[in-house]
C-alpha cells in the first residue's frame, strides 16, 4: 500500500513525496528481508529520482534493483 501511495504521488509529479512513500516501503520490506519488495522499492526510489533529474542517485537504486533481481526468481516486478 505505501508503495502505490508513492506511485500515485509520482505521478502527479509530486516527486519529493513519493520518494519519502518509497523508502518507507523499502525500509519495511528490509526490515522483513523481503527481496521482491526490496527491488521493487528501490526501483521506485529511482523513479522517483528520475523524475526530479536527478540521475546520479537514480542510477545508484537501479544498479542496487537490478543485483536484487539477479539473486530472485523471475516475476511481473522483473518486467519493470
Amino acid at each position: 500500500v505505501t508503495i502505490r501511495l508513492g506511485v500515485v504521488e509520482n505521478r502527479k509529479g509530486n516527486h519529493d513525496k513519493a520518494i519519502e512513500y518509497f523508502l518507507k516501503s523499502l525500509a519495511i520490506s528490509e526490515k522483513n528481508n523481503y527481496a521482491f519488495g526490496i527491488m521493487e522499492s528501490n526501483l521506485t526510489v529511482a523513479e522517483g529520482y528520475l523524475g526530479q533529474k536527478n540521475y546520479p542517485v537514480a542510477l545508484k537504486y537501479l544498479k542496487k534493483a537490478e543485483f536484487i533481481n539477479d539473486t530472485i526468481p523471475f516475476s511481473n516486478i522483473t518486467l519493470n
